[in-house]
């Protein structure tokens, strides 16, 4: 999981909002940021602080099918 690294660039407008989910496994924290900009939202996922995904969506479906299938990676290998 934590090897499929995505990188994509936060837009320079993008606000924090909140986020989609906070996962545990062993110690460790995933939390997946959701981010507001003038063209739609941009999700960070970080491991223990870290950026290790990044997505950038059009529209709240789109939000969520990304979250839910980071969220459901993470779940595969143990998280919750």
């Amino acid at each position: 999981m934590e090897g499929r690294t995505v990188r994509h660039a936060l837009p320079a407008d993008a606000l924090r909002v909140g986020e989609t989910f906070r996962l545990y496994s062993r110690g460790r924290e995933a939390v997946c940021e959701l981010w507001s900009h003038r063209e739609g939202w941009f999700l960070r996922m970080k491991i223990d602080g870290e950026p290790v995904r990044e997505g950038s969506c059009g529209s709240h479906p789109e939000v969520s099918r990304l979250s839910d299938e980071w969220a459901a990676d993470l779940a595969r290998d143990g998280w919750a």
